[in-house]
């Protein structure tokens, strides 16, 4: 049996809970009624992103009516070629449920969704596509695009520059959030159409092609809470490019901001009016919060560019923050490092107003770039004004370099202090892992002698995300895996507390469902369909506990979680009734596909009755029944199970009802109370599992040194999902890994070795042995030498030019004889006089031959006179192998052969006693047998020619 604990938390709670509701004749149609559960992806679509599936979701999407709820698979994966077109929908939510969506190509081998987007195909493919409609809410999913090259400068194509993750197009009421999108050509967001009512929030977007948030008509928008990195071009852009077009009440407020090409905030383009924007409270870390804001043809009014944190220099010609006819600034409290007064490079200047009116610009700090080498580029300067009127500009704090003065700092009496206070540590993190790739954090609130604007997240030592409050998710993580996590609190100025206490938590194995025990303090993974469900503290652990909703007739609380795929699985939950009222039921739903289609294990207080009912089509028939007593106050273990037509009830580990149906073979779980409020703990969904993964194929077995060996495999598939793999060296068990390969270290020098691989899932089986792979590892090294630190230690070159030099990026070691003419020679030497029994290994490049122009690799080198040398000569075209005693030389074995001038080959010789080898490119070309000497040194020898030497090595 396989335990797997994922997303079903919710059902598993309802298991513990809802333990029995009576019989089928107890099930009132009017409670059903009035249900409005989310409408899931069917399970017939692809998940795991094999093939594109734009039309069979938009097929569902468009069946679904207005005012519901749509949920995707969690964890799913949806191959996304074209766009998701929700054109005049009403009152919609887009429930990811942690999915992703995913383009492989630009999307040009797919049609447009629409005749009218047809003739800019596929330059304007966004990825989810609205227009028009209202009310629509896109959540807890990632979108991730095609572009290999988001982010860089070459990641703008201006080809596909329109394909945004989202696209909100003259759509009143649209939110974004908790979303994740990368890698795409185009916009993360991308609002136009006179779209109003629009909020992005709390989204991780990273690596664009163009803009982060791009505006061209639209009003009432905020932006907030969301970390926004590696744009293309600007981070924040307000665009009007036609006379209709306006944009007004844009708030861009608390955004964690990473580095743009271009500007933070842009606000240009020839269009229509625009007024009342916010810009405040954003943090840009590694940049600066520069903005270019206005142009000549048009004047614009009311901008507020308030209390903004830049911690990188700014460099342009032009100012930090440049209005151009703007009518109406406030520049507060910002806090900025601005670059010198080098003509064309720096300006010097913090604040530039061109034909501004009403400019008030105070209590801000613009620190110059500290650095001596800037000194020669004058001081910063906090405002320029050409042709502004009525301006108020006090209290800036300026800082130049090596105490220069400002040349016009425009300050009142007062200066205020830059911030330079830490917030405090934040406290009580806890980690908790909810499946197999998803770890939940919450955390105590640092606190700070300001604000703490934004909260950063690390994982084993490295940045993996921000957030404004004090909750985080963490996905796409690696089953039964091990993470360690801090959390750092940063301020608006930049200033970040210490880390706190590093948490320690591991991954479900892959075949876990769901698994949620509250003590996060959340109950993230649960839908609450109805009533009010809360985290609460009791004893000496948190609860999830339920209030009735009390609405026309009959109240009950509800709450569902899991996938609509999930088959053969088993819910199970500690749940305390806390007081029955009137009927008081609990149900436990299983195989959930909707409110008129799903198993429930039930307990009816007023009957004092378990019972297993099915309702299919909306009609109930009670399959399984018996009498049985809760009683209030007194926590239960309840578990049900559905399991190949099967279905069993337990409580308290004791199995109280079986039945046997196959009306319904999927679906997620939850949990219904009627006339009873409970408290649910330690949710588990397990998946039953009886069947052993296929076993690994195509093992390989490379040996990548004297003591390593290389392995890899093709991954195994399982009916749930494999967990891992064992690794056996000549029968023995050496190590437990979760991907298809591994890295044996510690092995002898020169020893064979046979491997075997065995795939294991969750539950336990385990699958037969893969092919065995064979393999002996290298030599002992004596001496290895690439070059590429530049230099050739180690080697004396008594005759000729050597010298490390660089070819094609990389670097080589180059020969050339004595004088460049017939009869001279270079030579080269290393190693040690000691050195019997070695294998010799380089990399050669003739260059050019002349006269008897030959290549002779020397082994076992004594002297001048005693050694044996593996020769290729190119004006009689032979290879040989020689020895030199006493200045005496024998041919041992030679054969015809050519080498090629400007191409590379691979020479290697080997010693071995009294046998001696010559090949070249892994060919062995000639071989010999000779005592005349036991020991020496190697080296090169090449007479009437040039070359290039690489990646020598000796082994022994």
């Amino acid at each position: 049996m396989k335990i797997v604990l994922r997303a079903l938390a919710t059902a598993l709670g309802a298991t513990a809970l809802l333990m029995v509701l009576a019989l089928a004749p107890m099930l009132e149609p009017s409670v059903y009624a009035e249900e409005s559960s989310p409408y899931l992806v069917p399970a017939t679509i692809a998940d795991d992103c094999s093939a594109d599936v734009t039309m069979e979701l938009l097929d569902w999407i468009n069946a679904v009516p207005d005012g519901s709820t749509l949920q995707f698979g969690p964890d799913a994966c949806y191959q996304v070629e074209g766009s998701l077109y929700i054109r005049n929908r009403h009152n919609l939510v887009f429930d990811g449920n942690g999915a992703t969506f995913q383009a492989l190509t630009d999307g040009s081998g797919v049609a447009a969704p629409a005749p009218a987007y047809a003739h800019l195909w596929p330059r304007n493919r966004a990825h989810w596509l609205v227009d028009g409609g209202s009310s629509l809410t896109f959540r807890n999913m990632t979108v991730i695009g095609a572009n290999p090259n988001a982010g860089a400068h070459i990641g703008y194509v201006a080809a596909l520059e329109q394909q945004p993750g989202f696209e909100l197009d003259g759509v009143n009421g649209a939110t974004v959030e908790n979303t994740t999108v990368s890698d795409v050509y185009g916009d993360f967001v991308y609002v136009g159409g006179n779209a109003k009512n629009v909020v992005v929030q709390g989204n991780h977007f990273d690596r664009s092609g163009r803009m982060g948030i791009a505006i061209t008509y639209g009003q009432y928008v905020t932006v907030s809470g969301n970390y926004i990195y590696n744009a293309g071009r600007s981070m924040i852009d307000l665009e009007p490019a036609l006379a209709y077009q306006e944009i007004h009440h844009i708030k861009v407020t608390h955004n964690d901001i990473g580095p743009h090409r271009l500007t933070f905030f842009a606000n240009k383009g020839a269009g229509g009016n625009i007024s009342d924007v916010e810009i405040s409270y954003n943090e840009v870390t590694g940049t600066d919060i520069n903005a270019l804001v206005g142009i000549a043809e048009a004047r614009r009014s009311n901008f507020k560019f308030n209390y903004n944190t830049g911690t990188g220099g700014f460099g342009s010609p032009h100012g930090a923050l440049v209005f151009h006819n703007i009518d109406g600034i406030e520049v507060i409290g910002n806090s900025q490092r601005v670059g010198g007064s080098l003509p064309g490079v720096h300006s010097g200047v913090a604040v530039q107003l061109i034909g501004s009116t009403d400019v008030e610009v105070r209590d801000n700090v613009f620190a110059r770039l500290e650095s001596p080498s800037l000194t020669q580029y004058g001081p910063v300067t906090v405002i320029s004004a050409d042709g502004a009127s009525s301006n108020y500009v006090h209290c800036n704090n300026i800082t130049n370099y090596g105490g220069v003065p400002p040349a016009s700092d425009g300050s009142g009496p007062c200066s205020p202090t830059p911030d330079t206070v830490n917030p405090t540590v934040p406290g009580n993190v806890k980690a908790t892992a909810v499946s197999a790739s998803q770890i939940h954090l919450v955390w105590t609130a640092a606190t700070d002698d300001n604000r703490v604007a934004s909260y950063r997240i690390y994982r084993d030592g490295a940045e993996v995300g921000a957030t404004s409050g004090t909750t985080y998710s963490d996905a796409q993580l690696t089953p039964l895996t091990a993470y360690a996590y801090t959390i750092k609190a940063r301020d608006p100025a930049g200033n970040m507390s210490a880390a706190s206490a590093i948490v320690e938590v591991t991954t479900l194995a892959s075949g876990v469902l769901f698994h949620d025990d509250f003590e996060d303090g959340s109950a993230d993974g649960w839908t609450e369909t109805r009533g009010a469900w809360t985290v609460t503290a009791a004893g000496a652990g948190n609860v999830y506990e339920s209030v009735e909703d009390p609405l026309a007739g009959i109240p009950f609380a509800e709450t569902l979680v899991g996938d609509s795929d999930w088959t053969d699985y088993a819910v199970e939950a500690e749940i305390r009734p806390l007081a029955f009222r009137g009927d008081g039921a609990i149900r436990l739903y299983a195989d959930y596909q909707n409110s008129n289609n799903h198993y429930l294990f039930q307990y009816n207080n007023k009957l004092h009755q378990l019972s297993i009912v099915r309702r299919v089509g909306g009609t109930a028939t009670a399959l399984a029944q018996k009498s049985f007593a809760l009683s209030a106050g007194t926590p239960y273990t309840v578990k049900a199970v559905t399991y190949g037509g099967g279905l069993s009830f337990y409580v308290n580990g004791t199995l109280e009802l079986t039945a046997s149906d196959s009306s319904l073979a999927a679906g997620r779980t939850g949990l219904y109370v009627k006339g009873v409020d409970v408290q649910i703990d330690n949710v588990f969904v397990t998946q039953f599992d009886l069947e052993a993964p296929s076993a690994p194929t195509a093992l390989t077995a490379v040996a990548v040194s004297d003591s390593e060996a290389e392995l890899s495999w093709t991954a195994s598939t399982d009916n749930i999902g494999v967990a891992g793999y064992k690794l056996y060296r000549d029968g023995m068990e050496v190590a437990t890994v979760t991907a298809a390969s591994y890295h044996d270290r510690g092995l002898a020098a020169a020893t064979a070795y046979s491997y075997t691989v065995k795939a294991f899932d969750a539950a336990g089986n385990m699958s037969a042995a893969s092919n065995a792979a064979l393999v002996t590892t290298l030599a002992f090294v004596l001496f290895a030498d690439d070059f590429e630190d530049g230099s050739a230690d180690g080697w004396s070159a008594p005759h000729g030019t050597w010298s490390v030099v660089t070819v094609n990026g990389n670097r080589v070691y180059e020969a050339l004889d004595d004088a460049g003419v017939v009869g001279s020679y270079a030579e080269t030497y290393a190693g040690n006089g000691a050195w019997t029994d070695y294998t010799m290994e380089v990399r050669i490049q003739p260059l050019s031959f002349a006269g008897d122009g030959s290549l002779r690799l020397l082994a076992r080198y004594q002297n001048n006179n005693n050694y044996y040398l593996f020769q290729y000569n190119n004006k009689l075209g032979n290879l040989y192998i020689q020895k030199r005693i006493g200045a005496a030389t024998t041919v041992l074995a030679q054969k015809s052969f050519t080498l090629a001038t400007g191409n590379w080959y691979t020479f290697r010789v080997a010693l071995n006693g009294s046998e001696l080898s010559f090949s070249i490119d892994g060919i062995e070309q000639l071989t010999a047998t000779d005592t005349g000497l036991e020991a020496g040194k190697f080296g090169f020898y090449l007479k009437d020619t040039g070359a290039y030497l690489d990646d020598v090595q000796v082994r022994h």
